[in-house]
């Protein structure tokens, strides 16, 4: 993470730990998303304790899936997922901490080894073309946007479940009653 940010960048982590030091020492414009205030005050006293600005730090004591959906910041260069593990909350911190990156910003997953996490790298992420994979060991990965935005989409446009591909007007049709469907007939519809 050390050569993605520095002075000013800005960041959000989800969960608290040495990483909310670092982004500190860094000099990070930063978030922690925690729901832990003691959690916090360890942070705290440790970076006052060794002389760490840590004005550039900033926590939001709520739970990821709650804070995380009405977050408003401006784009991100790095998010760091360490949050809460049990399925689906790295998925949640992804797909709204993501989001929030700017083209080109950076994703970093902790905990690659557990379940939870694997399965959103290996069936969403590293299929995916918007995004290309940096760095990674079995504990961590991280992974460049090419895209901005909102990760939410259709899925006829996500490569990775492979599925025929059915025209809009066929999909309504196939939704349309069939009463409507022949009284629109009857009207010459077609």
């Amino acid at each position: 993470m050390a050569g993605q940010v520095g002075p000013g960048s800005r960041t959000l982590e989800t969960g608290v730990g040495v990483s909310t030091v670092l982004f500190a020492a860094w000099g990070c414009d930063h978030l922690a998303v925690v729901p832990f205030a003691e959690e916090v005050a360890v942070i705290e006293d440790y970076c006052d304790d060794h002389q760490i600005d840590r004005s550039s730090l900033a926590f939001d004591l709520r739970p990821s899936e709650i804070a995380l959906p009405t977050l408003e910041r401006p784009s991100l260069d790095l998010v760091f997922i360490d949050g809460g593990h049990g399925f689906p909350l790295p998925i949640i911190d992804w797909f709204y901490g993501a989001a929030l990156l700017r083209k080109g910003g950076v994703v970093v997953f902790d905990d690659v080894q557990l379940h939870q996490v694997r399965l959103l790298i290996d069936t969403f992420i590293e299929p995916d073309p918007r995004w290309e994979r940096l760095a990674g060991t079995d504990k961590w990965c991280a992974f460049r946007r090419l895209t901005e935005g909102s990760l939410s989409e259709g899925e006829w446009v996500q490569p990775f479940f492979p599925s025929p591909v059915v025209p809009m007007r066929d999909r309504i049709s196939a939704l349309t009653p069939i009463w409507l469907k022949r009284r629109l007939f009857a009207l010459g519809v077609r």
